[in-house]
């Protein structure tokens, strides 16, 4: 008779990318919709709000905590793990790069400047809006500087690694749990930005994304792989 296989399946993988996904699809959902505090998708600053939501809330945290699941067989494999660490992270520096294009003309058509409210004068500088947009956009910056570096240097890894084995360019990882940091900590100062005469979303939605992305770099600070646990997987043979 068939009977099931055990096949190891870290059960953390399942409920943590779960929460971040789903997360990330009702932020970049809410800001679409007006009902729910959001610019509403007629609005191209909404897009912004989007796709960097998606970005490192949903691809950017799971690429890296696909790193986090034991190696072995299965969907630990490090292969496999590889492999998803690359797509989430290939697609995280595109979506940022449609988010700064989506935030680059929301400014450009209102005539407002690309600095977070930051101005230049003879009197020296002075920052004319919050200094919580103008922190998140320093931010966003060095995100997106980040995302150009490791994009280059991991795909130099990646050839070198098939190539011969080697490992190279070891700060790799060390730079991107940063990136991946400074990034969620930009998307915590976005949440609670006033952005529209609303001020954005609900109370209780402000709340709960703040949470989760609070619990993203919590989880980031782990030292160990998460404990796996054991799930029948039905295989054939007698």
């Amino acid at each position: 008779d068939a009977r099931p296989a055990m096949e190891v399946v870290p059960h953390s993988d399942f409920v943590v990318q779960g929460i971040s996904i789903t997360t990330a699809v009702a932020m970049a959902i809410g800001v679409l919709v007006t009902g729910l505090g959001g610019t509403g998708s007629g609005n191209v600053f909404s897009y912004h709000i989007a796709f960097m939501s998606l970005a490192w809330v949903g691809c950017g945290f799971c690429g890296f905590w696909s790193y986090l699941s034991p190696e072995g067989t299965g969907t630990g494999a490090k292969e496999d793990r590889r492999q998803r660490h690359m797509m989430c992270m290939l697609g995280a520096t595109a979506l940022s790069v449609l988010g700064y294009i989506a935030i680059f003309k929301a400014h450009s058509d209102n005539g407002e400047g690309h600095l977070g409210g930051l101005q230049l004068g003879g009197d020296g500088a002075a920052v004319k809006r919050s200094w919580a947009r103008f922190i998140h956009v320093v931010l966003g910056y060095l995100v997106l500087t980040g995302c150009a570096v490791q994009a280059v240097m991991g795909m130099s890894k990646k050839k070198v690694l098939e190539a011969t084995g080697e490992k190279t360019v070891t700060w790799h990882g060390q730079l991107g749990r940063v990136v991946l940091q400074v990034a969620l900590v930009a998307v915590l100062f976005g949440i609670w930005i006033q952005w529209n005469a609303k001020g954005g979303w609900a109370l209780w939605a402000k709340i709960l994304f703040s949470a989760v992305v609070a619990g993203a770099l919590i989880l980031l600070q782990l030292p160990s792989t998460p404990a796996p646990m054991l799930i029948p997987v039905k295989t054939t043979g007698v």
